[in-house]
């Protein structure tokens, strides 16, 4: 049994040069809908999606004159798979 989807994904750059993948809890209405629940990564179903919370978050940071000014957002496509390990 496998569980494989290509989606979009977000890659942070930040001050230093160095690149992630985002997290869920980069989104602002971060809810664990049950007990612990793993840390996921921010996915989209679609590119324009991924553009759209990308170009918001660009938006709001924009008006910083710190680090935080340098921070990148942009999105990737990515592959989630899930397999079910016997054992």
């Amino acid at each position: 049994m496998t569980w494989d989807r290509k989606l979009w994904g977000v890659e942070f750059t930040g001050s230093d040069g160095r690149s992630m993948l985002c997290g869920s809890a980069w989104h602002a209405d971060v809810r664990q809908t049950y007990p612990s629940e793993p840390p996921r990564a921010l996915l989209f179903s679609s590119r324009a999606a991924a553009r759209k919370w990308c170009a918001a978050k660009i938006l709001s940071y924009a008006h910083r004159t710190d680090l935080c000014a340098a921070w990148k957002f942009r999105p990737v496509r990515v592959k989630e798979i899930v397999r079910k390990i016997d054992g």
